[in-house]
């Protein structure tokens, strides 16, 4: 629940479109409101058609706390939903066409930004929805329980997403090539999502989920998103017949997975998913550093031991590793070096080298 505030005006002109959270605090203390108690604040204001305010209808920081929106003249339930989860971290539910296909290389796919309609992060052209399975489990709304990840072949059941259950609510599968995930979950016409369209409700939707950074206030964020597939990508291109059929096969050639629904009703989806035993099943490096900080004199080179742990799985084969520096915090006269700037490591290997730091003799 929350507090809802105001209206009250500002003493600034609409000419110029002076939105900020400074401006805006700053009339609420003058109204009375302790606004430094709230972690996360929504400011509503009418459109402004003159300035830079544009034609959006909102705008939000992307984490954070305390957190910031602005809904601007669009007083959507939708748009409120959207921003806040903005606020949330969420990123965009977008989609991804690629050709007659229903997933291919990337090169050959375009991505429609905001393109998933079935979730307050894209265009929800048909009503106000729920998160993507992916965004629930980011935000700790699906149990960890309740989310399975596939690594080998089998049958395998969701539940709905809608339900308040301890069972599997989300299927998650490693797609290889991207180091992404696909996301498949299932959707019933139940409370926000009464109004999906039918053929949304009768099968498995699978989604591509990833990870960005998002820096906002100094701070780095982990943000997620997602690409809606068409499963039907010859048939319409409205996305409303996007969901598994049952009978029906995902196949991704570039990586060997098969999804094949078996079956549906009002409780569950079933699948049969075939997984490549011997496909290289990459993963992000382990990197740490020691010691994590250190004191030293104008002129002083001071050592950090840099340990690399290569996550691969054993299907894939030695990567070389590039170490680099953030050029974005450099500092000048400051000289920064790697023993080795190359690491060649097999699978499961952890290998170190020596990072050298020299500030310069005049430096404070």
């Amino acid at each position: 629940t929350g507090q809802v505030v105001g209206w009250y005006t500002s003493p600034h002109s609409s000419d110029s479109c002076q939105i900020s959270e400074h401006i805006f605090d700053d009339v609420l203390r003058q109204n009375g409101v302790d606004v430094d108690s709230f972690p996360r604040k929504i400011y509503f204001f009418p459109r402004i058609f003159s300035g830079n305010c544009g034609s959006a209808g909102g705008w939000a920081s992307t984490g954070g706390n305390p957190s910031t929106a602005y809904i601007h003249g669009s007083f959507f339930v939708d748009l409120v939903s959207h921003e806040l989860g903005h606020n949330l971290t969420l990123g965009h539910a977008n989609s991804i066409e690629c050709g007659n296909k229903a997933i291919d290389n990337y090169s050959n796919c375009t991505i429609n930004y905001y393109g998933d309609r079935y979730g307050a992060m894209g265009n929800n052209w048909y009503g106000l929805f729920h998160h993507a399975a992916f965004f629930k489990s980011w935000l700790g709304w699906i149990l960890l329980s309740s989310i399975q990840e596939v690594t080998q072949d089998g049958l395998y059941t969701i539940y709905p997403l809608e339900s308040a259950t301890n069972s599997i609510q989300e299927i998650r599968i490693r797609k290889p090539d991207t180091l992404e995930y696909y996301s498949i979950e299932y959707r019933q016409p139940v409370g926000f999502d009464n109004n999906l369209p039918i053929k949304i409700t009768e099968g498995a939707l699978i989604r591509i989920g990833y990870l960005t950074d998002y820096e906002n206030s100094l701070k780095t964020y982990k943000s997620p998103e997602v690409y809606l597939i068409d499963n039907n990508p010859i048939i319409h291109l409205d996305y409303t017949d996007t969901a598994l059929s049952d009978g029906q096969t995902f196949y991704d050639e570039v990586n060997n997975i098969s999804i094949t629904q078996i079956s549906h009703d009002n409780n569950s989806v079933t699948l049969s998913i075939e997984l490549d035993e011997n496909a290289c099943n990459p993963d992000y490096p382990s990197v740490t550093v020691n010691p994590t900080s250190q004191i030293g004199l104008p002129g002083q080179t001071l050592n950090y031991t840099v340990s690399v742990t290569n996550n691969d799985d054993s299907n894939c084969s030695i990567t070389r590793f590039m170490l680099s520096k953030d050029t974005n915090y450099y500092s000048q006269g400051w000289i920064y070096s790697f023993s080795d700037e190359f690491l060649n490591i097999n699978p499961g290997e952890t290998k170190t080298t020596i990072y050298s730091v020299t500030s310069p003799i005049d430096s404070n």
